[in-house]
């Protein structure tokens, strides 16, 4: 019995030590990813490791990032690299510095962070050119046989139109979606560090228990992402209901007609309306609704689609709308300090599925 119980001890005894171990390690961990920074162009290559694994942590992100983009016959090499070039910026800059910035080396310094880096398999430098990334984009082959859509493969790899094609954007559009993307991916990193995200390239026996928190309406989790369950889920739900969503409260008063907006892509949205699922049911359900919105809550909608029977995962509205961004019908917005992941538009909701279904 006394053996039993030493072994018993034993066994807790290392368990604590290990325990104590994994939280130093994700505690320090946590602070790296959330730390890090190269120090000037040519280092952002510190950033590899972190991009390996960031590029693996969605399903639709993995499938994209497998892309070769080649442009010629030159072999493909695998390599961290700006989205904006550095050279590009840096003419950006010639006519004034993004706001609340006084320093033209701190200014320079944009261009280098997380947020303006992918680990991109290409044979091409978008650092030392002066071109926007559409434009190499625009000579991929892959691209030009239409056999991937590149607002699908920019939303993907959650590149914001300012990053797309910074010759069209002001340096505070730059300034804005390079940060918002820089901490889009330190907090996904956060998350897998900490056990709530998987990688989707592998099986793992985490992976299989795993289940993301997007698969469940949002009058259904707390804000951990939790289920609430008993009655005080059931009262909130009801209370919500009673209420009207937020993606409701947003609606304005419809237009009888709208032209559309200057910017938008005709052509890739009507691609994307017939090759797309996902992106032609949440343009149908829009198109649906008696009134035009402004601004659309990402829970709100998939709340909305739950309850029309249409239920769609957190991530795909994401996919949508970072889609639909890509294609100039309105602008995404990652949630930051209180405010909620959204989508504006630009274009009347209403009128969408008239554009894109010719």
């Amino acid at each position: 019995m006394s053996e039993c119980q030493d072994v018993s001890q034993t066994h807790k005894t290392w368990d604590e030590c290990f325990g104590r171990f994994v939280e130093n390690l994700t505690a320090e961990a946590a602070t790296y990813v959330g730390s890090v920074s190269a120090p000037g162009r040519d280092r952002v290559g510190i950033y590899r490791n972190l991009l390996w694994v960031w590029h693996r942590l969605d399903a639709d992100r993995w499938e994209k990032s497998q892309v070769q983009l080649r442009v010629g016959k030159k072999k493909a090499t695998c390599e961290v690299d700006h989205v904006v070039s550095f050279s590009l910026w840096k003419d950006k800059l010639v006519s004034g510095l993004p706001k609340e910035v006084t320093d033209e080396d701190e200014a320079a310094a944009l261009a280098n962070k997380l947020g303006n880096c992918a680990l991109l398999e290409k044979n091409f430098n978008i650092s030392k050119g002066k071109k926007g990334l559409k434009s190499f984009l625009s000579q991929i082959h892959e691209f030009v046989e239409k056999k991937i859509r590149i607002d699908a493969w920019r939303a993907a790899l959650a590149i914001p139109q300012p990053l797309l094609d910074p010759g069209t954007a002001s340096v505070d559009e730059i300034r804005e979606a390079i940060d918002s993307r820089d901490k889009e991916i330190r907090t996904e990193l956060t998350e897998f560090i900490r056990g709530q995200k998987s990688r989707a390239d592998v099986d793992t026996p985490a992976s299989a228990m795993f289940v993301p928190t997007d698969s469940v309406p949002a009058t259904e989790r707390t804000s951990e992402g939790t289920d609430e369950g008993g009655a005080a889920g059931e009262a909130s739900t009801l209370q919500s209901e009673a209420a009207g969503s937020p993606e409701e409260k947003e609606q304005n008063f419809p237009d009888e007609q709208a032209m559309p907006h200057a910017g938008i892509d005709i052509v890739g949205l009507r691609s994307a309306y017939r090759e797309d699922a996902s992106v032609k049911l949440i343009i149908d359900h829009f198109a649906s609704r008696q009134r035009n919105q402004n601004v659309t809550e990402v829970d709100a909608l998939v709340v909305a689609l739950h309850r029309a029977g249409a239920p769609s995962p957190r991530s795909a509205v994401v996919r949508v709308f970072r889609c639909i961004d890509a294609l100039g019908v309105g602008r995404f917005i990652p949630g930051r300090k209180g405010h909620a992941t959204r989508f504006e538009w630009h274009e009347k909701s209403l009128s969408i599925r008239g554009l894109a279904a010719e």
